[in-house]
């Protein structure tokens, strides 16, 4: 880029813009279009805030909108990593709401992965009502934008991402699995005690009938499978009820991820038992148990917690 050039965008001098266009009428192609990657005014002033002088090169060069510099970012990737004034982004957004869609820079995260990751509920609510269909889009990785939530964990940001797919009828997108068949419970139930409020919002009365709770990984573990990697003392006592209530089982007990027939008969083996709901509890339980690798730990919490006696373990 010529420096003059790099110079006017850095300080949003539009009229210093006007006077190198009539001096070189072709000094906005120059080199930036012959090239894959570059960076052009747009991005300077993106990263730097100016929101007018940004606007009057779109208005010229609305190519540059789309154009990746040598980190593989567009300007819309620029303003929401340097320039920390969202009123840029958002101008962006109104200009074209499909921008929320390109992908660029870490792994091919989109902007609105970037706002994800960032935490900033205003951009969030902002992209999504301009580009619903955003919500769709996969990293690289095949991230959904509910695994960067989980990564980058934020509650409000989860929960509002939960609560739009429930909106819009796109709750399939809860059991999309990443590179490695990972889908966002597996991830919740690996954090374990910081993400109890993810897995409550999964594992709670309006959403369980939408999560595949017994869905295998590329390991082929299911969510409790992986809750019991970590034979700790201070297990999240809390999930492992919550699974346990979700009818959770071990990935080797399962011929097919949406199998759950055996546990249907228990059902209603159960439901026959009439008003004894202690006793139906009890048989469910053990059901879990016996799906479960021989553990004293998890079977004297569930004696100490009083959901079992030792009688039933035995």
């Amino acid at each position: 880029m010529d420096e003059r050039l790099r110079a006017a965008a850095q300080e949003g001098n539009i009229q210093l813009l006007y006077t190198l266009i009539q001096e070189d009428p072709n000094i906005l192609e120059r080199n930036m279009d012959e090239n894959l990657l570059a960076d052009t005014p747009l991005h300077v002033a993106a990263s730097t805030g100016n929101l007018q002088f940004a606007a009057e090169v779109m208005k010229l060069k609305p190519s540059y909108a789309r154009k990746l510099n040598p980190r593989g970012l567009s300007p819309i990737h620029v303003a929401l990593r340097s320039s920390g004034d969202d009123r840029v982004v958002e101008w962006f957004v109104s200009v074209d709401s499909n921008l929320v869609r390109d992908k660029g820079g870490d792994e091919g995260m989109t902007s609105l992965h970037y706002v994800i990751a960032q935490g900033n509920v205003n951009l969030l609510r902002s992209f999504l009502l301009s580009c619903p269909d955003s919500i769709e889009d996969l990293t690289t990785k095949r991230e959904t934008a509910l695994h960067i939530a989980l990564k980058y964990y934020v509650p409000r940001i989860f929960e509002a991402l939960v609560g739009w797919l429930k909106k819009v009828d796109k709750e399939d997108i809860l059991n999309c699995p990443d590179d490695d068949g990972n889908t966002i419970l597996h991830m919740a139930i690996s954090k374990n005690q910081t993400q109890a409020r993810a897995v409550r919002l999964l594992l709670g009365r309006e959403m369980i009938r939408k999560i595949k709770v017994n869905a295998k990984n590329d390991m082929g573990l299911t969510a409790l499978d992986i809750f019991q990697l970590p034979m700790e003392l201070d297990i999240n006592t809390e999930i492992g009820d919550m699974l346990c209530r979700a009818k959770a089982l071990r990935g080797i007990f399962i011929k097919h991820d949406d199998s759950l027939e055996e546990l249907d008969k228990l059902d209603k083996y159960c439901s026959g038992l009439g008003a004894n709901k202690d006793m139906s509890q009890a048989v469910l339980t053990v059901a879990v148990l016996i799906a479960q690798p021989h553990s004293k730990l998890r079977s004297a919490h569930l004696v100490e917690s009083g959901k079992m006696t030792e009688d039933h373990i035995l």
